[in-house]
């Protein structure tokens, strides 16, 4: 498990071989930066990965500060070289969000169950 500075960050990260796997525990509403948490894990999760594995089955939606960090990490990840980027753990509604944005074009889907 990655150390974050946070007390509770709001987010698991850890690293197995070449991937890096984020389990997202809540929406991040409460910080003041929509990109904060995002970026707290491109801080802190250094390393060569071709894979970014990103949980978001614990959230019930998406809220504008959790799509800000996804496109964020995608953003940042790929200009480190990280070849894929997927979504697990993707309710139907998460989905349909990600289609309604046409974020579902720029990250692999992984659905829920």
């Amino acid at each position: 498990m990655i150390d974050a500075d946070h007390e509770d960050p709001g987010y698991d990260a850890e690293i197995r071989a070449d991937e890096l796997h984020i389990t997202l525990r809540h929406a991040f509403s409460d910080l003041p930066d929509a990109n904060q948490w995002a970026t707290m894990i491109s801080r802190n999760c250094i390393g060569h990965f071709t894979t970014v594995r990103i949980d978001v089955g614990h959230l019930p939606s998406l809220t504008s500060t959790v799509i800000a960090g996804l496109v964020h990490l995608r953003d940042r990840f790929q200009q480190q070289g990280v070849e894929r980027i997927v979504l697990v753990g993707v309710s139907d509604r998460i989905h349909r969000t990600l289609q309604m944005m046409k974020l579902d074009l720029f990250f692999e889907i992984r659905p829920a169950g």
